[in-house]
């Protein structure tokens, strides 16, 4: 980052980065995307207590892979979609908040991320914002998540910190058009039949939530310490970022419509570190969620709905000199059985990541597995990466599936690739 006014002294300090990626797939022996990204950020402090922060991402992309044509954006609030210019290039507002910071309290209003949990890789406490699925889930989740519009309050009262935020903002996960290189086609995810329907099939446009306050999201969160057990408790109030897919015969067509189920989640998280080991954890249970089911020949699907419970146990270890190493188990249990369910009642995931820094500190060697064990299926990581000088890296990767096809990995066992990029920091 340049050199720029410090946070708590009034003035304006601006940086940015700039990086050109390229991404070539080995399955389909070409090109995958090729883009350059800008990302000017700045920080206007009118006093020792407020300041205005920004940040804009100026993406373009020379092969229209990754989101085909000109995406919809219909998850997506009016306030929210990014500005698409033809169909290489698109300019969004990713931070846009104005913050006030006192001894013992913090308010920020405008469009953030507000991120929970600690999880690496997968989500189950980080559930504010939704995401993109543009590459999957191979971009760093705070380039990924969507920032909303939202109010935030945080103050720490008795040695606990309370947190409680306000989302108006009706905004959810954005899946990549059809024929982009990470389409989403697990039947979990996209209306599945058993058998083929009686009817012709007839998408019609999503429906977001509507009825203005009654429709916005709330949040609490309160966290601390007891002993040398860092923890938190957590509740939301909102509406689950997948949709689900409303079914109704109309002859002669069959009308599938994509909308967006109100839950209410508790959740809490914890961590303890003994010598070289760190153990932490974090947990939802959602009530009445969607469970995605399949449908039988001149059905009309109900929604069907089950409480669930997730949780990860991650352990990290630190004892290998200039090494990281952490491994994570995932489970997520449907609390009732749900008949002709697509997912099982039972699902589980692990993941193992090892991080490594060469002796000098200009290079970084990063593994990470990815194994479902319910199909079978999952995701290799590699990257390499070296800090050229203080403003500019480089790296060189490769993310590679496996598995079966319908599996939530092995969908895109075909869009494997290696990726090069550099990145300019100023």
């Amino acid at each position: 980052m340049a050199d720029g006014a410090p946070a708590n002294a009034q003035g304006l300090d601006i940086s940015a980065v700039l990086e050109a990626r390229y991404a070539f797939g080995t399955q389909s022996g070409r090109s995958q995307s090729a883009e350059l990204e800008f990302r000017p950020k700045w920080d206007l402090a009118f006093s020792d207590a407020w300041e205005f922060r920004g940040e804009v991402r100026i993406r373009a992309d020379a092969f229209d892979r990754l989101e085909v044509g000109r995406p919809s954006q219909e998850t997506i609030s009016a306030l929210t979609k990014r500005v698409l210019i033809g169909q290489s290039t698109e300019i969004e507002l990713r931070e846009a908040y104005l913050q006030y910071s006192g001894d013992l309290s913090t308010v920020r209003i405008g469009k953030q991320q507000i991120v929970w949990g600690r999880s690496d890789g997968i989500k189950v406490l980080d559930i504010v914002n939704p995401q993109s699925y543009r590459e999957f889930v191979l971009d760093d989740f705070d380039q990924s998540r969507t920032p909303l519009w939202s109010l935030l309050l945080e103050r720490t009262i008795g040695g606990l910190d309370f947190q409680g935020f306000w989302i108006p903002d009706r905004s959810f996960n954005e899946a990549p058009p059809r024929g982009s290189v990470f389409e989403i086609t697990a039947p979990e995810f996209v209306p599945t039949f058993w058998q083929a329907p009686p009817y012709p099939v007839s998408l019609q446009e999503t429906e977001r939530p509507q009825g203005g306050l009654n429709a916005s999201e709330v949040g609490f969160k309160v966290s601390g310490l007891i002993g040398n057990w860092d923890f938190s408790l957590n509740y939301l109030h909102t509406f689950e970022d997948t949709p689900f897919f409303d079914l109704e015969i109309v002859p002669p067509a069959l009308a599938i419509t994509s909308k967006f189920n109100r839950v209410d989640i508790l959740g809490g998280s914890f961590a303890n570190s003994w010598g070289d080991f760190t153990v932490r954890g974090e947990a939802t249970y959602t009530m009445d969620a969607n469970i995605p089911v399949g449908l039988l020949p001149s059905d009309t699907l109900t929604p069907a709905r089950s409480d669930v419970f997730k949780y990860l146990i991650g352990i990290d270890y630190f004892g290998i000199p200039d090494t990281f190493v952490s491994a994570q188990f995932f489970q997520k249990i449907n609390m009732s059985k749900v008949p002709n369910a697509l997912s099982p009642d039972v699902e589980e995931l692990s993941t193992v990541t090892v991080r490594h820094d060469l002796p000098g500190g200009d290079w970084q060697l990063d593994f990470r597995w990815y194994a479902n064990h319910d199909s079978n299926d999952g995701l290799f990581r590699m990257l390499a990466k070296r800090r050229i000088n203080d403003r500019m890296t480089a790296s060189v990767g490769g993310d590679f599936f496996y598995g079966r096809k319908d599996g939530i990995f092995g969908q895109f066992r075909e869009a494997d690739r290696v990726h090069f990029s550099v990145a300019y920091h100023y």
